[in-house]
């Protein structure tokens, strides 16, 4: 249906002009009709002449022409009606639509909804149909503000979102990768160590023990060992001793050892216990040989105080402390004891013998050394220190 546009001048004439009962009807007539134009101020004030003074009503319906009023059945005559829509036709009545506050609509649309047309003053600026049409479109503008960086934001994210991903999983690759790397040493480490065992540079030493096939049995040597200790490393109880019996330290008795009547005589003609009466050789770790059936090895690291004096000297009351010492009993297949070595000095720089082991280390460490080499602490020969001193050279200039 077209809209009849006049001029609101024109338009208040003609209201003047007509009935007001001719109005009043237009007006009933004009609900059906949707067609709308905007209230001037000489419009609201017919308004109100209606008893229509709310001020939200921001809008008129205009009568149409008057085959449009005839062709709606109304509670009113027809003719009446068509006859009254030609007199009204292109006035201005008002309808009971309220304004909808914080609008977002475009000019478009606000056209399209309201039933206006802003052709008429082109260019129209939203404030312009604000004031004119008795409509807010406030909300529009900072709804479309933040819309449009919202879109902005979202845009730029959903631009960067892949690369960021790619960037994420490639981190994530490198955190892997490096983890991997760093782990992977500890890891051929391991898989090398399972093969420890049954590496042949370690040997079994209880299937070697078996192969022997010795008569005695390791808790058997140990047990004899100990008993052999026990009685003064034989010195109580010569029974225990092989005829051939041999007593070997690193310097005494030469190749072959002290055989059994010269140890007897010897070694117990020390009389320790007399001149260190706290004398404590703390004998451990006892194991049989898995390499020479019949010996048993065992380590010793004595101590003990000069309280009575050695070979009719005074008493000095020093103490001395031995460094490890490597020993060893070995039996023959009936069980007596046919080898006896002591004084094998395991780590040096223990104790304060001056790394001397046997009946020399406790000799130097309470002042009463013999007076020879071989009891002394140990010191390297001129020959000893010119091949070390070439081979200082040699080292250097290959560097």
């Amino acid at each position: 249906m077209e809209i009849a546009t006049v001029s609101s001048e024109a338009q208040d004439q003609h209201i003047r002009r007509i009935k007001p009962e001719a109005v009043k009807m237009a007006t009933m007539a004009s609900l059906f009709l949707g067609i709308h134009t905007p209230v001037s101020a000489p419009q609201r004030t017919l308004l109100e002449s209606f008893g229509i003074a709310d001020r939200r009503v921001h809008t008129v319906r205009m009568v149409g022409t008057s085959e449009a009023v005839g062709e709606t059945s109304y509670r009113f005559p027809v003719k009446q009606g068509i006859a009254l829509g030609t007199e009204m036709q292109g006035v201005v009545v008002p309808t009971a639509r309220p304004v909808e506050p914080g609008s977002s609509q475009t000019i478009e649309q606000i056209e399209e909804d309201w039933g206006i047309s802003c052709k008429r003053k082109p260019p129209l600026a939203i404030e312009q149909i604000e004031d004119d049409w008795g409509i807010s479109c406030k909300r529009k503008t900072s709804l479309t503000a933040s819309c449009y960086a919202a879109v902005e934001r979202r845009e730029a994210i959903a631009t960067a979102l892949p690369v960021a991903q790619q960037r994420i999983r490639h981190m994530a690759t490198v955190e892997r990768r490096s983890a991997i790397a760093a782990a992977l040493p500890a890891a051929v480490e391991r898989l090398q160590l399972m093969t420890l065992e049954d590496d042949p540079m370690f040997l079994d030493e209880a299937a070697a023990l078996q192969a022997a096939a010795f008569p005695l049995s390791e808790d058997e040597l140990v047990l004899k060992t100990k008993t052999f200790l026990f009685f003064n490393q034989g010195i109580d109880k010569p029974s225990l001793l092989a005829e051939d019996f041999a007593f070997m330290g690193p310097v005494v008795g030469g190749d072959g050892g002290l055989p059994k009547a010269e140890f007897l005589a010897a070694v117990g003609g020390f009389k320790l216990k007399d001149a260190f009466p706290d004398l404590n050789p703390r004998f451990h770790h006892f194991r049989a040989d898995p390499l020479d059936p019949g010996r048993v090895w065992f380590t010793s690291q004595a101590s003990g105080t000069d309280l009575g004096g050695l070979f009719g000297a005074a008493p000095t009351n020093k103490t001395f402390e031995t460094p490890p010492q490597a020993c060893s009993v070995k039996f023959d297949e009936r069980g007596l004891v046919v080898k006896f070595t002591i004084g094998h000095v395991m780590e040096r720089s223990i104790g304060n013998t001056g790394g001397l082991g046997g009946i020399f280390g406790p000799l130097y460490a309470i002042g009463r050394p013999f007076p020879f080499p071989e009891a002394q602490p140990w010191k390297p020969s001129k020959r000893y220190r010119l091949f070390q001193f070439l081979g200082s050279v040699i080292s250097r200039r290959s560097q």
